[in-house]
């Protein structure tokens, strides 16, 4: 969240299972930018049907009514990136791709 620039009130956790309803976002002008924490994830929210080495390094955007210009980064699970740390880095190329997006909306 700190690469983001992000403080505590300018993000929250999602649930993949949740109905996504995009009356929810903010309507000031904030940019947005949502992160998918593993393939399914992804694949749920954006309709993609490629693994997450595919989806990775990539803007993908929300498949959802009313959502389609939310850009959204395919990153690894949590638990993954846990056991085997070595995937930090490109965690971490991840959160920058989402930085540079949020900058660029």
């Amino acid at each position: 969240i700190r690469v983001l620039g992000l403080s505590a009130h300018e993000w929250s956790w999602k649930n993949p299972a949740e109905v996504f309803n995009p009356e929810l976002l903010p309507s000031d002008g904030t940019p947005i930018v949502a992160i998918a924490f593993g393939g399914s994830a992804a694949q749920k929210l954006s309709g993609e049907r490629d693994g997450l080495p595919e989806l990775r390094e990539t803007v993908l955007a929300i498949n959802a009514d009313g959502a389609e210009d939310l850009p959204l980064i395919a990153t690894f699970e949590l638990n993954q990136l846990i056991a085997r740390p070595k995937d930090k880095a490109l965690f971490w190329q991840d959160l920058l791709l989402a930085k540079s997006v949020l900058q660029n909306i």
